[in-house]
């Protein structure tokens, strides 16, 4: 569910690279959850690492997809 302040949509914006090349990007509401837990199951679980994983600062006014 999205955050909402004053201004709008608020959130996080991430990218995770694999150790296999690939690269998702993507958007959250709570960093620390899906930096932390969410693609470090899913690597694990396909036998691969994650080598960066960026998230941006909270970014307030985003427009919704």
């Amino acid at each position: 569910m999205p955050l909402h302040d004053a201004t709008g949509l608020t959130g996080y914006v991430y990218a995770v690279k694999f150790a296999n090349g690939s690269i998702k990007i993507g958007e959250t509401n709570n960093a620390k959850r899906r930096n932390t837990t969410e693609h470090y199951a899913d690597a694990a679980m396909f036998g691969i690492t994650i080598t960066r994983s960026p998230v941006s600062p909270l970014h307030h006014e985003r427009k919704a997809n």
